[in-house]
């Protein structure tokens, strides 16, 4: 799991408008490209899927300082039926929009209370904007990517995929395809809920959006897609009588911990292992209903090179206990 301000869906071969926090395979660079299937390693414990997950990183705001919230942990849900493709080499898409200033049912934030939760509930409140609670236990995003296709093979993120109409795909996208539900959970204690912030200056939480780009083994995935034992909620990889055997022995967790980026990234700080003054970017603050202000003058860009130890990811020593980030396959539709 890692920070860092690319972006090579929306800002493809430059540094992005924000920061993301972004998991998955080894080769997330500034440019996208069908190779990310090859990357050496991926921080998935499911080594077959090789693709990048992000979404815009969240900070806590203290005495005008910028601290970036510790992610706790990541779920991938797949949610599967035996009438999906698995997605073509080098598909890519997005969920949502930074710019976005109402509510989206498939953008949603609550918070995780545990044992803090004094009305006997594990959480409270799905919002698509920041809870109105401080989290005890943890800050939970969950994004909701569309699982309609429009077949272009061209595979153009503008307008190839739409989000079911009911049970059904309409029309303009009548390639079904695995549906994704893309889960962060931020460690988010120590911030009073209104001092949340996304990395694009949104302390709304409108904004929340996230971006796929897939490096799946497509024979791996569409077998998980063929076999009706594995469309069902249970344990993806064979164990504790699992009739799903596509992934049976193939959980690499080990691996998923020491998997890191390759690079190149934007040679800057992004508020991990020291608060910043100000956010990455051009991202002053913004509330629900107001314009995003502009910059003047505009902040400098960082320049991009190879990985070195000025790029921050979170490790044991400041995360504490991060356990591999596993996908989690649930039933069909």
């Amino acid at each position: 799991m890692a920070l860092s301000r690319i972006d090579p869906i929306v800002n493809p071969g430059v540094v992005s408008s924000h920061v993301h926090a972004v998991v998955g395979g080894s080769s997330f660079a500034v440019d996208y490209t069908s190779a990310y299937k090859d990357a050496a390693c991926t921080s998935i414990s499911t080594p077959a899927d090789r693709s990048n997950y992000w979404m815009p990183a969240v900070y806590g705001m203290k005495d005008n300082l910028f601290y970036a919230l510790p992610v706790r942990e990541v779920r991938i849900y797949y949610f599967l039926n035996t009438e999906m493709e698995a997605f073509p080499e080098g598909f890519k898409m997005l969920a949502g929009s930074p710019m976005t200033r109402s509510p989206d049912e498939n953008m949603i934030w609550y918070c995780q209370q545990g044992s803090h939760d004094m009305t006997g509930v594990e959480s409270l409140g799905r919002n698509s904007q920041f809870p109105l609670e401080r989290c005890w236990d943890f800050l939970r995003s969950e994004i909701t990517f569309p699982s309609c296709w429009s077949g272009d093979t061209t595979l153009d993120t503008e307008g190839q995929t739409a989000y079911r109409d009911g049970d059904s795909c309409p029309d303009t996208h009548p390639v079904q395809l695995p549906k994704i539900v893309l889960e962060f959970g931020y460690n988010s204690s120590d911030f009073d809920p209104t001092s949340l912030v996304l990395a694009n200056g949104d302390t709304a939480g409108y904004g929340l959006h996230g971006d796929f780009a897939s490096g799946w083994d497509r024979d791996v995935l569409q077998a998980l897609i063929d076999d009706e034992n594995c469309n069902a909620r249970q344990n993806p990889y064979g164990e504790d009588d699992s009739t799903c055997k596509v992934l049976e022995g193939k959980r690499d967790d080990d691996g998923a911990n020491s998997c890191t980026l390759v690079g190149p990234i934007p040679q800057e700080a992004v508020g991990i292992m020291e608060p910043l003054s100000a956010l990455p970017g051009c991202n002053l603050l913004w509330s629900d209903n107001s314009t995003k202000p502009t910059c003047d003058p505009e902040p400098s860009t960082p320049a991009i090179g190879p990985y070195t130890a000025i790029f921050q990811s979170f490790g044991a020593s400041y995360a504490g206990d991060v356990p591999g980030l596993i996908p989690v396959y649930e039933a069909g539709y």
